[in-house]
């Protein structure tokens, strides 16, 4: 009994955090201690993950398989925005351990519960994930409101430049075949 009655006080403790992340993100990072580890840091984000791992599963024809990429590549969406994250801060002065930027970048997969829904989730879930670590970076870090939209904002400007640069080389590439054609 003492078991049940400890799982349902984490549970119950765990939606209200869920509950004020979702109403009041700045006051949950504000208020709320990182959690202990990278083990309670990745079962935090488990029901968002669960959510989206079921609706890419029941969207698919392979629901096995898409549901094991769609797990896969929550968590390692997770970690590249955590190391992303982590060194777009240094360039703004914030010298933040790996595990500080983990915690917000968990937490900030909130929006991850509306990224299975096809044509608007993808938008849904960049814009949301965008808006909570922003909150969080104000909150949680003190960050100055424009630094912290810029350290949002420029990972994203630089893949898209990068995107464009691999754009015009495989154009070139692509041209260099038409040269030789007889």
């Amino acid at each position: 009994m003492a078991g049940q009655a400890e799982l349902a006080g984490a549970l119950k403790a765990h939606l209200e955090a869920v509950k004020l992340l979702a109403i009041k993100p700045g006051q949950f990072f504000q208020e709320v201690a990182p959690l202990p580890s990278y083990q309670a840091q990745a079962l935090f984000v488990l029901p968002q993950v669960l959510v989206y791992v079921g609706g890419q599963a029941a969207l698919s024809a392979r629901p096995l398989v898409t549901g094991l990429l769609a797990a896969a590549g929550s968590y390692a969406g997770i970690a590249l925005w955590t190391v992303v994250l982590r060194y777009t801060l240094r360039f703004f002065g914030e010298r933040r351990s790996f595990f500080e930027v983990a915690h917000i970048a968990t937490c900030s997969t909130l929006p991850l519960v509306l990224g299975w829904i096809p044509l608007a989730g993808a938008p849904l879930l960049c814009f949301g994930v965008g808006f909570y670590t922003y909150q969080g970076l104000t909150g949680a870090f003190k960050m100055n409101q424009g630094a912290a939209m810029a350290a949002v904002a420029l990972p994203v400007v630089v893949s898209g430049l990068v995107g464009v640069l691999f754009s015009f080389v495989f154009l070139w590439l692509a041209s260099l075949s038409t040269i030789f054609a007889p």
